[in-house]
């Protein structure tokens, strides 16, 4: 398969090399995640994760806006849940694909004189398949299913403006570990036609106007977690 190199950047980003402008992502600021933390003793209190620290420290953004660090060790079991899922590895993703070209030739028609009719262009059929690569950078083990979500979109010939998807997948669970060398590539089986044809007939002028049709445009990868965020 031809490999793309494609990062994502934050939820819905858009692919280096191209542009899906129906998914380009919010350029507003997210909101405030106020959630109650609780200690191994019981004890509560509210505030809004910021970062980790050192990997044994939870550093977390009080109402008054005030940063306190606390041991993770110290925090119950549902609060190191949490901030291990704000802490996912960097992945480097893939977009994966392969475009065969199927050439056509029309058979000769008659037209209402009965005069032989052929055109000299052929219709051309591209079968396409998508998948993708994951690769963890590091290997600190993230002990948590991932999940691939594809899309792919072509655009029509004569107008590039107007596209349309033609594939959504979405893959089962997998998890990136030493077993797998913290990489993981799904090849999809399912085949995608796109098709190009010419409208003319033998003696006119051929111009793009007498083109219809698609071809490929754009493709997106997401990697999400098991709780469905990016």
């Amino acid at each position: 398969m031809k490999k793309n190199l494609f990062i994502i950047v934050l939820l819905m980003g858009v692919a280096v090399g191209g542009t899906v402008p129906s998914m380009a992502q919010s350029k507003s600021k997210p909101e405030k995640e106020i959630r109650t933390w609780t200690s191994v003793s019981g004890e509560t209190f509210e505030g809004e994760y910021a970062s980790v620290s050192g990997g044994t420290a939870v550093r977390i953004r009080a109402a008054n806006g005030q940063i306190i660090s606390v041991p993770l060790n110290q925090l119950s079991d549902n609060d190191q849940l949490y901030v291990e899922y704000k802490n996912p590895p960097k992945l480097k993703v893939e977009c994966l694909k392969t475009l065969d070209s199927i050439e056509y030739f029309v058979d000769t028609w008659y037209n209402a004189e009965g005069a032989p009719m052929e055109s000299s262009d052929p219709a051309t059929v591209v079968e396409a398949s998508f998948g993708a690569k994951v690769t963890q950078q590091g290997k600190k083990l993230y002990n948590h299913d991932l999940f691939i979500e594809i899309w792919a979109l072509t655009e029509q010939r004569y107008d590039p403006d107007k596209k349309h998807l033609i594939a959504h997948i979405k893959t089962d669970a997998f998890r990136l570990n030493e077993e797998n060398k913290f990489s993981y590539t799904y090849e999809n089986d399912d085949i995608y036609k796109i098709l190009k044809y010419n409208t003319r007939i033998d003696g006119s002028v051929s111009t793009a106007d007498w083109i219809r049709g698609e071809e490929y445009s754009d493709m997106l990868v997401l990697v999400r977690d098991e709780n469905g965020d990016v």
